[in-house]
């Protein structure tokens, strides 16, 4: 497991690094004139020379792309050409509601995942089972930049239960976390219900049964967390170190 994680880490660089050249040269083909968008078009000829010159726009594309890396290694993201406050500023100032955002919607991708992939296993075949499995296709078809405005129509224009934008409080962080949370929840979802029922033929569910434990019991404490030591005989030996057998 050590081994795997440091390789993903050490295979994060290159990865950075390949998104961070294609976004810059992308940027450098775009239309348009950076200086005009900080100036305006009304801009001097020599007001827009002398900031293009301050900038280091006036410079060939790879020599800018030397000095954009070199800032980069030392942690200089440039200025914004917009609000022309530096970027790692403005990057800050926005952690915390972006942590917020991340936190919540895993937190709700994972609820709901979990309890709806159980409540399918549990229905195999059934209603309940057809329903679930159908939400969860939709969860992973339906893009985020769609499902976000209409959230927004449903439940903050129609009825009102929460604001369009903005940061103030809990009703904020919900359609937000809801809309991120979509996609993530049906894989969640398809992961848990296809993982309880890989167990559920094994003997010691069958006998939990038998025994007469209860079925949200087998389903929630048994099959759910036997797949996660599965992955080789070593650690399904090691497994009754952590959860015991059902009596």
């Amino acid at each position: 497991m050590r081994g795997y994680l440091l390789k993903r880490l050490l295979l994060l660089f290159p990865s950075v690094f390949g998104v961070v050249t294609v976004v810059f040269f992308v940027i450098h083909m775009v239309p348009g004139d950076p200086v005009e968008i900080m100036l305006g078009e009304t801009a001097s000829t020599a007001d827009k020379d002398a900031l293009r010159k301050s900038a280091g726009l006036d410079r060939p594309v790879a020599e800018q792309y030397v000095g954009f890396l070199s800032g980069l290694a030392a942690g200089d993201l440039g200025v914004s050409i917009k609000t022309r406050e530096p970027v790692l500023r403005e990057v800050l100032s926005r952690w915390p509601a972006t942590f917020e955002l991340a936190v919540g919607a895993m937190s709700l991708a994972a609820l709901f995942g979990v309890a709806a992939g159980l409540f399918s296993a549990a229905r195999k075949s059934r209603f309940g089972d057809k329903f679930w499995s159908l939400v969860s296709l939709f969860g992973v078809a339906v893009p985020n930049f769609w499902l976000g405005p209409v959230l927004i129509i449903v439940f903050s224009m129609w009825l009102g239960w929460t604001p369009v934008s903005g940061r103030d409080g809990l009703a904020s962080l919900i359609l937000p976390a809801a809309t991120l949370a979509a996609g993530m929840g049906a894989l969640i979802l398809r992961v848990t219900r296809s993982s309880v029922l890989e167990v559920e033929g094994e003997d010691y569910i069958m006998s939990a049964r038998a025994r007469g434990v209860p079925e949200w019991r087998i389903f929630a404490r048994h099959a759910l967390q036997t797949p996660c030591f599965r992955s080789s005989p070593s650690s399904a030996s090691n497994s009754g170190r952590f959860f015991r057998a059902p009596s």
